[in-house]
């Protein structure tokens, strides 16, 4: 857990956003694996599922369902969580043991593909999450870190080096900036704020580079 390193408010309604729009899981079950020290999805997905179980069981006030298991196990393969079967096995000590499996025939991820998670963002739908990725994003964590400018520039970049003609046509723009900017933001395209030092970076990099697309 990460009691040394706690959530302000807006951050905390971020990742409950961002868990609760994974496969399996919703605000409810988002808000208690925050509550148990859960601070990324990263995390999240690295996190063993029993453990993270047995946390929020600690972090809870009440009894917790082991439907609670099932959902995380089927978050982490991008699977339903009926697919999930999970037990209290009583131990000849009198300790108990949790224990899960796959149902027979489920299909499994050992993570939801990144396109799919960025697409869970604002403003982000699989082609800009495709120029994402080309840009050099490897995980939600990563993206919300990113300067915006930077990684537009990036993604331009990628795309500029490529021997194809038609990857060479496509540009990034301001609004792609002010998308990026709404999904780290978790808002709209329209209420997304973009910061004029990021707006004044990315200009100054087209006015110097846009040339070489015609070279």
């Amino acid at each position: 857990m990460h009691d040394d390193d706690p959530l302000d408010p807006i951050e905390e309604r971020e990742l409950i956003k961002a868990l609760g729009a994974l496969r399996a899981l919703g605000p409810t079950s988002a808000a208690w694996l925050v509550r148990a020290g859960i601070r990324s999805v990263d995390e999240f997905m690295a996190s063993d599922p029993v453990e993270l179980f047995e946390r929020v069981e600690d972090a809870s006030a009440g009894p917790v369902s082991l439907n609670m298991l099932k959902s995380i196990v089927a978050a982490q393969r991008n699977i339903s969580w009926q697919a999930v079967k999970a037990e209290r096995i009583e131990l000849p000590d009198g300790d108990e043991e949790i224990r899960w499996q796959l149902a027979d025939g489920a299909e499994t991820h050992e993570a939801q593909p990144l396109a799919k998670q960025l697409q869970a963002l604002p403003n982000i739908g699989p082609t800009m999450a495709a120029h994402l990725i080309a840009g050099g994003v490897t995980s939600i964590d990563d993206f919300l870190s990113r300067n915006p400018a930077e990684l537009l520039i990036a993604i331009d970049r990628a795309y500029l080096s490529q021997t194809s003609p038609s990857a060479k046509r496509v540009r990034m723009t301001l609004p792609h900036l002010k998308a990026i900017c709404g999904a780290q933001q978790r808002v709209p395209w329209n209420d997304a704020v973009v910061d004029d030092k990021f707006r004044d970076a990315f200009k100054s990099y087209k006015k110097r580079n846009d040339s070489q697309r015609d070279t």
